[in-house]
């Protein structure tokens, strides 16, 4: 069943709703929740204080669509553990915001030490 089909803002239950791409449209297109408009807006403007970069980049490497996608996720559980009874949530955007620093040092690690990786990430291959 489509989480979106009960309708209403997932984290108020108020309508009408706007689509959010919780990871960020640019980094997974499928993962939508239905936010209302003011919820939407306070999301963007979270994702914008956590550097959360939504932008489409063709030469993005994966690993780095990935760091921005666990960092959006990481912006939005935030914003849910503070609304609800889901304090638990706060640890998992904790958790999620830690892997997308890690991984964006890994591929800053990447790209001082092997400088040519990303041409062989774009190519298809592994370096």
């Amino acid at each position: 069943m489509d989480p979106r089909a009960a309708g209403g803002c997932a984290l108020c239950g108020a309508r009408p709703t706007e689509a959010h791409h919780a990871a960020g449209r640019a980094h997974d297109c499928e993962l939508v929740v239905d936010l209302c408009l003011a919820h939407h807006r306070l999301i963007h403007d979270d994702m914008a204080d956590a550097g959360c970069d939504l932008r489409h980049s063709p030469l993005r490497a994966p690993g780095e669509s990935i760091a921005e996608g666990l960092r959006c996720l990481g912006t939005l559980f935030a914003r849910v553990a503070g609304v609800g009874d889901v304090a638990w949530l706060g640890a998992v955007s904790d958790y999620l915001i830690r892997c997308a620093d890690t991984l964006t040092y890994l591929i800053c690690l990447l790209d001082a030490r092997l400088p040519g990786w990303r041409s062989h990430i774009h190519e298809g291959e592994l370096p």
